[in-house]
């Protein structure tokens, strides 16, 4: 990069690296990264720098940048910023990914709603997703081992019913013991699968096989069971809320299109 003054057409030549003759002949092409102006100094001329040129962009990519401190990139620019006005006008959280293209102009598939929630999260634009860490949590009492594995991110808990359109918010504890109820009805369905397939005597390929089948078949009735017994399943996912930094900066840019 040459400095923001005044040259002489020998010195601006020098300053880019190259000989007076190419600059004559090309002199737009060697000049198409600075602002600048010419004028004629007798019989010289004299090109005064006023500032560099950077790729033009859009406010809203500027506006993910200043909260992501790095550059951004998404495969469509219009389509990120239809996916997180929309983000903006509700709590969508526990929406799949599917329900939520719905909501978005146009509809999006699933996996484009995906993609481009999870560069939101890339850019802490919204929350993002921390890493698992190796921890053992002990009951204090019994010594009995709870798991090897600390999850620091904040979930969001709710239940679900696809069939019946089916969707409420759960507290942590009424999560966890739909949880609870669905493992200890797979347990119970899949040992009794177990003993049915020992009274069977199948060769050991057909047994793989069927352990396979059964281990899935005593999942759905367990979930079903929940279901039927809490009127849905439990899931958890991410908040879907941009973080305190995007509301705050594309609070007055969503704003506008609004009032417009």
């Amino acid at each position: 990069m040459i400095e923001l003054k005044t040259y002489a057409t020998k010195e601006i030549c020098e300053a880019l690296n190259i000989k007076q003759t190419s600059f004559k002949s090309h002199k737009e092409k060697f000049l198409k990264d600075y602002y600048y102006i010419e004028t004629k100094v007798g019989r010289s001329k004299a090109y005064t720098v006023t500032g560099y040129k950077e790729q033009e962009k859009s406010k809203f990519i500027r506006l993910c940048e200043k909260i992501a401190g790095t550059e951004v990139s998404f495969p469509k620019e219009r389509t990120a910023e239809k996916i997180l006005k929309v983000l903006f006008q509700k709590d969508y959280t526990i929406l799949d990914y599917e329900d939520l293209g719905y909501e978005i102009p146009d509809t999006l598939e699933r996996h484009t709603v995906g993609r481009y929630i999870d560069l939101f999260r890339k850019y802490h634009i919204l929350p993002p997703k921390l890493p698992k860490e190796k921890r053992y949590s002990f009951d204090k009492d019994t010594g009995e081992l709870f798991s090897k594995i600390h999850d620091p991110n904040k979930y969001v808990y709710y239940s679900v019913s696809r069939e019946d359109e089916f969707r409420e918010e759960l507290s942590e504890q009424e999560y966890f013991e739909m949880r609870k109820f669905v493992e200890e009805k797979y347990s119970e369905y899949l040992s009794y699968f177990m003993t049915a397939l020992d009274r069977q005597g199948n060769s050991s390929e057909d047994r793989v096989q069927a352990i396979k089948d059964y281990k899935e078949e005593a999942k759905k009735s367990a979930y079903k069971d929940c279901k039927r017994n809490y009127t849905g399943v439990p899931m958890k996912t991410l908040s879907k809320v941009p973080t305190i930094e995007a509301l705050e900066i594309f609070s007055s840019y969503f704003s506008f299109f609004e009032a417009a």
